[in-house]
């Protein structure tokens, strides 16, 4: 995740649960040949300072990990490695605050601007595979089909 990504997750109020289930790039390593002794370990990106254009910050392990010891976690201003379905759990989690949820096996059929509002025909696919068509009146309509998107 961009940092610039922080950025709007900061707006929506979660960016302290992504940072904390996120870490950034983990370093590089290659070993000498035929033995589990590192020769060389470097970074693919630096390790920046907070700037007005960077300000949010990602957690990372500082030190050199190793089998016998954790390094300490600190905050750097840096891309986020998170799991997409754990970024979609945290923003579950924070949509239901405010008494919103996601609907899985439903899709858009048709929508219809209309002056004030949208007028959307959706389709739910139900567990023993039946369709139940719904109608829905809406002020706003947003694409958030992720992948299967067209």
């Amino acid at each position: 995740m961009q940092p610039r990504s922080l950025e709007l997750l900061q707006f929506l109020g979660a960016l302290e649960d992504v940072q904390a289930k996120g870490a950034i790039t983990p370093p590089m390593r290659n070993y000498e040949p035929g033995t589990q002794n590192p020769h060389k370990t470097w970074r693919i990106e630096p390790i920046l300072e907070p700037l007005p254009d960077r300000p949010y910050v990602s957690k990372y392990l500082s030190g050199e990990p190793s089998i016998y010891s954790m390094p300490a976690c600190i905050w750097q201003p840096n891309g986020l490695f998170i799991g997409q379905d754990v970024t979609e759990s945290i923003l579950r989690s924070h949509l239901e605050k405010h008494s919103c949820h996601v609907e899985f096996a439903t899709r858009l059929e048709s929508f219809e601007q209309q002056s004030d509002h949208v007028d959307a025909q959706i389709i739910k696919t139900m567990v023993d595979g039946q369709e139940i068509s719904e109608t829905l009146s809406v002020c706003f309509l947003l694409g958030c089909d992720g992948a299967r998107g067209m």
